[in-house]
C-alpha cells in the first residue's frame, strides 16, 4: 500500500496531526488485509470543496488515471503525479476541507447519515473506512451486495471497536405532501428514461463516455432490463466485465 498527501498548505500544522498518525491510523484500521494493491492519494483543500472521498475498486488502473480529468475530483490534475506509482493498482481518494476543519463537527453526508466527529482523526479515519469497505467488497469479494449505507454501518461499528469518539445515524426527513399544480405535472411527466426501460437481455448499447476512456464509443450488451426509478443500467463489455452504467452516458442503438 502507498500513501500520498498532497495540499497547497501547512494542514499538519492546522489540524495539529502528522502524516505519521494518519499513517498509522490507515495502517491500524486495514490491518489483516491485503493492501498490496492498494493506492491512496489524500487531499487537503483550501477552496470551497466538501470533504468526501471515492473508491476506484472495480478494476485495476494505471498512472495515466491517478488524477481525474473531469469532474468533482477534477481539481486533483493540479498536483503532480507520483513518479513511484505501481503499474496497475486500486485507488481510494480522500479530500477534506480545511475551512471546516473545526471539531467538534457535525455534518450530513450525501446519502442522509448525520455525523458527529469529536476530532479530525475520528473524521479521517471514518471517511477511510467507508471507502476500505468498497475495497474490500470489490477487491477482495467481501461485504456482497452491500452498498453505500452498509458501508456507514460497517464504518461505524468498526470505528467504535477501536475507540474512535464518533456518533452516526441515518436521518428520516419527514415532508408533508402538498398536492399542487407542479406536483401533479411531475406525475405526469414522461419518463425521460422511458427508452432504457424498454431494453431487454441481449440488447445492444452504444458507450457514449466512459471518465476513463476504455469503453468509448463501445457496443456492450445489456444484462438486465433497466429497473423503475433506477438511472443505471447493467451492461456487460467486450472483456467480460459488467458494471452498472449511468444511463446518461448510454446509446440506445436502433
Amino acid at each position: 500500500m502507498k500513501v500520498y498527501y498532497f495540499s497547497e498548505s501547512d494542514w499538519q500544522n492546522r489540524l495539529k496531526i502528522s502524516r505519521e498518525r494518519l499513517n498509522q491510523i490507515i495502517a491500524h484500521l486495514s490491518g489483516g488485509v491485503d493492501t498490496s494493491d492498494l493506492v491512496i492519494a489524500i487531499y487537503f483543500l483550501s477552496h470551497n470543496h466538501p470533504s468526501g472521498g471515492i473508491a476506484i475498486v472495480q478494476q485495476y488502473i494505471t498512472q495515466q488515471h491517478f488524477n481525474a480529468k473531469r469532474g468533482r475530483w477534477s481539481f486533483t490534475k493540479y498536483f503532480s503525479v507520483p513518479d513511484d506509482l505501481p503499474k496497475n493498482f486500486k485507488l481510494i481518494r480522500l479530500k477534506f476541507n480545511l475551512n471546516e476543519a473545526n471539531y467538534p463537527l457535525q455534518q450530513i453526508d450525501q446519502y442522509g447519515w448525520q455525523w458527529r466527529y469529536h476530532s479530525f482523526s475520528d473524521h479521517f479515519a471514518f471517511l477511510f473506512a467507508h471507502e476500505f469497505h468498497h475495497f474490500r467488497r470489490y477487491h477482495l469479494g467481501l461485504h456482497e451486495r452491500e452498498g453505500e449505507h452498509s458501508a456507514n454501518k460497517w464504518a461505524l461499528n468498526l470505528l467504535k471497536r477501536h475507540g474512535y469518539n464518533i456518533e452516526g445515524q441515518r436521518v428520516i426527513f419527514k415532508i408533508k405532501k402538498r398536492k399542487t399544480i407542479a406536483s401533479f405535472l411531475k406525475r405526469v411527466s414522461p419518463d425521460r428514461f422511458q427508452k432504457f426501460r424498454e431494453l431487454r437481455c441481449g440488447d445492444a448499447v452504444l458507450i457514449n463516455y466512459d471518465p476513463q476512456g476504455r469503453y468509448d464509443r463501445e457496443i456492450a450488451a445489456v444484462v438486465r432490463p433497466l429497473r423503475k426509478n433506477a438511472k443505471r443500467l447493467v451492461i456487460e463489455t467486450k472483456d467480460g466485465k459488467r458494471w452498472r452504467w449511468p444511463v446518461e452516458w448510454i446509446h440506445v442503438l436502433n
